[in-house]
């Protein structure tokens, strides 16, 4: 009787094991580029600088980038951004925008120096009462010595669907893309198609009205970004792509089947298959 019990309890043990996916030999593969958290609805009116605040701390060694609009952007002649964690910040401010088109935007991105509560201030140069709305998000898997991978300069027209394209040169980026239009209180749609996550918006407003969103494409080449608008009038749209970091992390590799001389998924006497 104790001998059949030990056979039954090891027949259990075989079939209950043998479906677990048990860890196997160790790969290190490079990290994919995540976003972490975001603040896409930051506006202010007549303002010489104005801040956005991310949700939660920040995290040193992760990326933070803005994207925004600014009205009556001819005269803006550069950005400058600073935040609470002391970031170095790269601006990237788009080409004067189309006549009846007031509103000119901006990407910038730095990588985060150290932990913390973190407000971003920006303080565009050239004048001041400024009007402008933008957001904020912080990544990880960025490349931190040189993250920029293509600058995807902007495109403007008129009509319904602003959208600009992109020739990424390095593969698993993210793209960036933020638009503004000269429409004034008309309704915005962004990622209309192909895969993009809209990051943030502010439609209908007096200050400048903007969406941006982002794609992590798996192969190099060229992109699109597109976006919908509730009217045709003058838009522009602005590109930038960041390179995936080329440090790597140490994962498991899974595999099924548990190995015990002399015992198989379907009981006692054979090797695993």
């Amino acid at each position: 009787m104790v001998t059949l019990r030990r056979k039954i309890a090891c027949l259990v043990l075989a079939v209950s094991v043998s479906t677990i996916p048990l860890i196997g030999p160790f790969g290190s593969v490079h990290a994919a580029i995540t976003v972490v958290q975001s603040k896409g609805d930051c506006t202010a009116g007549n303002f010489s600088s104005t801040t956005c605040t991310f949700p939660s701390n920040v995290t040193p060694g992760n990326v933070v980038a803005a994207c925004g609009a600014i009205w009556n952007g001819g005269n803006m002649t550069g950005q400058a951004l600073t935040d609470t964690v002391l970031t170095d910040y790269t601006e990237v401010v788009g080409v004067n925008p189309p006549a009846g088109t007031p509103n000119k935007t901006w990407i910038a991105y730095g990588v985060v120096p150290s932990s913390g509560a973190n407000t971003v201030t920006q303080a565009p140069a050239g004048g001041t009462g400024w009007f402008g709305s933008w957001g904020i998000v912080e990544l990880s898997g960025v490349d931190t010595s040189s993250p920029i991978d293509v600058d995807g300069l902007n495109l403007t027209g008129n009509s319904t669907a602003p959208s600009d394209s992109i020739t990424t040169s390095a593969a698993d980026a993210i793209v960036l893309a933020c638009m503004s239009h000269g429409g004034g209180a008309i309704t915005i749609t962004a990622d209309t198609g192909g895969g993009w996550t809209a990051l943030g918006e502010i439609e209908g407003t007096s200050n400048a009205p903007y969406a941006w969103e982002y794609q992590i494409f798996s192969s190099a080449g060229a992109k699109t970004a597109y976006f919908a608008i509730g009217a045709s009038v003058g838009w522009t749209v602005q590109t930038l792509s960041l390179k995936q970091s080329s440090a790597t992390v140490t994962q498991p590799i899974f595999r099924r089947g548990f190995s015990i001389p002399g015992m198989n998924s379907t009981g006692l006497g054979g090797p695993l298959p």
